[in-house]
């Protein structure tokens, strides 16, 4: 095993002469440290780079940089996420918070009966994350949390054992229905770019998929069956540095797997990625959404102070296909905060749509927004 590097066993030059990482099944191991290192950074910004799909993404974790691996599961009643941290509390995203790790989670979520929980922080020692292919194992040393997909991404397992610090252990099985893409285009598609907007990179490795919960929670059974997703992203320098707002999501809704993020810098310049797919076949991925919040007294930009939206409408230009629009029509709020200089709002509910002109679906789905102002 070794530091953290983009590329460990195979030089760059030589995987550029070969079609697709993953069908190789070469093994790479990365090491993490649990504190950030004082080191300048690169990060990973081209599909044609051929490293694994959801492997990491920076060359070291400093004071500015981050990259994350994000995972949930929505139902019509419950749901939960987990992520997986690399990163100080200033780069992703928390400023003024001072903690001396650089690895670590946090799990959140809503019970059946609508009561929400949350693990805001679970301390790790070095991150280990080996990848076989496009997949990755990744253990956070210490914490009793870890994940582990396979090498063409079909399959992703989250397991945990932390019952004993944190309430919590058990398992989350995903089984993806539809392929994994960049911010540009999908994973077969090695000529894509893998960053959103300038320094920031986002790659969603499980845009769906039938996802089982099995978990012990303080105590109690939590078990469910939703739909699952994971993605990551990474960043040079801090989430605050880079975006002033984002609108992302995820959706099932009928036969369509959507998926959507629509942010803007620092200069308020708009970059946007959608995904839709029918049954499990893509049809459209890249950056074609439009993404607005609705509700009483909603301005797009939103401004401080922020005001609670009632919703989120997405439309998507699928070219010869036409425009596909989908619309979140109930929501249950599971976090939100409005902060001087920061506003946070994470939901699920019901999204309705489909084709203009054509069958409307109903379906279910999980939805955040952020804002910065620093």
């Amino acid at each position: 095993m070794k530091a953290l590097s983009i590329l460990s066993t195979v030089s760059a030059l030589a995987l550029s002469a070969l079609p697709h990482a993953a069908a190789l099944d070469i093994t790479n191991t990365y090491i993490i440290p649990s504190t950030s290192v004082s080191a300048e950074v690169t990060i990973q910004t081209n599909a044609a780079d051929l490293s694994p799909f959801d492997g990491p993404k920076i060359s070291a974790v400093n004071g500015s940089s981050f990259d994350w691996w994000y995972f949930d599961v929505v139902s019509p009643k419950a749901s939960i996420t987990i992520s997986f941290q690399t990163g100080t509390f200033n780069a992703v995203g928390y400023p003024g918070i001072s903690v001396p790790y650089a690895t670590y989670c946090n799990v959140a979520g809503i019970y059946p009966n609508g009561t929400t929980f949350s693990i805001p922080l679970v301390l790790a020692g070095p991150a280990v994350i080996t990848t076989v292919g496009d997949g990755a194992y990744g253990n956070w040393t210490g914490s009793g949390f870890s994940f582990s997909g396979t090498p063409d991404l079909s399959e992703v397992t989250v397991n945990v054992d932390a019952a004993l610090y944190y309430g919590i252990e058990g398992s989350i099985t995903f089984k993806s229905v539809a392929p994994a893409h960049y911010a540009t285009g999908l994973i077969s598609d090695r000529s894509s770019s893998e960053i959103l907007l300038p320094n920031l990179g986002w790659a969603n490795a499980v845009p769906d998929s039938v996802a089982k919960v099995d978990l012990s929670l303080f105590g109690e059974k939590f078990a469910f069956t939703g739909r699952g997703y994971h993605d990551k992203n990474w960043g040079k320098f801090p989430v605050q540095d880079l975006v002033n707002n984002w609108y992302w999501g995820h959706a099932k809704v009928g036969p369509y797997s959507v998926v959507f993020f629509d942010a803007l810098d620092k200069n308020n310049v708009e970059y946007t990625s959608a995904y839709i797919a029918v049954n499990g076949v893509p049809i459209k991925a890249g950056p074609v959404a439009i993404v607005r919040p609705y509700g009483p007294n909603i301005t797009y930009p939103q401004t401080k102070p922020a005001t609670l939206f009632a919703g989120l409408t997405i439309e998507v230009d699928v070219g010869v296909r036409g425009v596909y629009v989908f619309k979140t029509v109930s929501q249950t709020v599971l976090t939100s905060t409005d902060n001087d200089g920061y506003g946070y709002t994470r939901a699920q509910g019901v999204v309705v749509g489909g084709p203009v002109g054509g069958k409307q679906y109903k379906g279910i789905g999980l939805w955040d927004w952020q804002h910065f102002y620093a």
